[in-house]
């Protein structure tokens, strides 16, 4: 197996490498390096710094398949939506990774015929793109729900400009494979898409509220499905109705969800530290592998819940309702309003009680 063709669109951004090591003449255990850093880039007369927190896999195979590797990795979450689909969730502290991972086993590749080859290709969504610094778009005198609802809106921008196509792709194969590839170089953003931009950056800056789903109406945001992964620090969201929202890996430390109806969205991974989840309705949401720490659920409905992997250290569930909600591997301790009948109830269906 030999290498057919590399492109990296941004290569200063993103860098993608695959390592074919045979295990026998008709097969190859097939590993990955992924190469990732921030980039500062201008934009309407200022400039944005964005990364990456995840991205997603394509892989073509031609006269060969690939057996994926069972085994999870240390620095990501990888879900495989099937063997040629595989959606990345890089584990990282910070909100974007930067660096390298380095020879992920994707699995074995066994060859059926010649000639053969096979393409990994990455790309992103929007929920894969965090923008970590702006300057010179807005004054900084905005309250944390227009913050987040411009930060959203630059992450489709960028989706919809430059990434719209992969990344990365690399496609390795037999001496006699022949490859129809159609590479088209990055271009800037149209005139009219930029124009448009520094109008809804404008009229969502200067707009007398501050409702979110408002604001999310100005910038032409779907609140159910487009803050995926957004950050929502300290936003102000009392009484919002949002049930059957994607908050995967959102970040919404801080948040005000008093009252909230978030019933039924899938907040796995997200981050609720210190947040105020009083009284909010959580009914039959996915909260697996959220963090709660420090944050309060007294009142909460968490009837039918999946809190699977979840933080709940130090949270405050007085009366929180946990009836039929999945709590195996969560991590209680510290908790105001916890009694001792509900900590053996908790304890019996897999939770970890201190």
């Amino acid at each position: 197996m030999r290498l057919l063709a590399a492109f990296d669109r941004y290569p200063d951004s993103v860098s993608l490498t695959l390592e074919p090591v045979a295990t026998d003449s008709q097969k190859f255990d097939l590993y990955l390096t992924l190469h990732l850093q921030a980039q500062i880039q201008s934009l309407l007369g200022g400039e944005i710094k964005w990364g990456l927190k995840g991205g997603k896999l394509d892989f073509l195979l031609v006269n060969c398949h690939l057996t994926p590797n069972p085994l999870s990795s240390q620095e990501l979450y990888i879900n495989r939506i099937n063997n040629y689909q595989w959606r990345l969730s890089f584990k990282s502290p910070q909100s974007i990774f930067t660096g390298a991972l380095e020879r992920i086993n994707l699995g074995t590749v066994s060859v059926e015929e010649e000639p053969y080859h096979l393409t990994v290709q990455f790309s992103l969504t929007a929920a894969d793109i965090c923008i970590t610094e702006t300057s010179g778009l807005w004054k900084h005198d905005l309250s944390p729900n227009k913050h987040s609802i411009l930060e959203r809106k630059l992450a489709f921008f960028l989706m919809e400009n430059q990434f719209d196509a992969f990344l990365s792709r690399i496609s390795l194969g037999s001496s006699q494979a022949e490859l129809d590839n159609v590479l088209v170089e990055p271009q800037p953003a149209a005139s009219e898409n930029l124009e448009k931009l520094q109008t809804q950056i404008e009229g969502i800056y200067a707009a007398v509220s501050d409702d979110f789903l408002e604001l999310a109406r100005l910038a032409e945001l779907n609140p159910l499905k487009d803050f995926t992964g957004a950050n929502l620090l300290a936003a102000e969201l009392s009484g919002i109705s949002l049930g059957m929202a994607n908050l995967y890996q959102a970040n919404l430390r801080g948040a005000n969800l008093t009252d909230a109806d978030l019933s039924e969205i899938n907040g796995s991974h997200a981050n609720f530290k210190g947040a105020d989840l009083s009284g909010a309705l959580l009914a039959n949401a996915d909260l697996s592998y959220a963090d709660f720490y420090r944050s309060s659920l007294a009142l909460a409905n968490l009837i039918g819940s999946n809190l699977e992997g979840a933080n709940l250290v130090e949270v405050n569930i007085t009366q929180a309702n946990f009836s039929g909600a999945k709590v195996k591997g969560a991590k209680f301790a510290d908790n105001v309003g916890m009694t001792e009948e509900l900590r053996e109830n908790l304890r019996l269906r897999g939770a970890f009680c201190d």
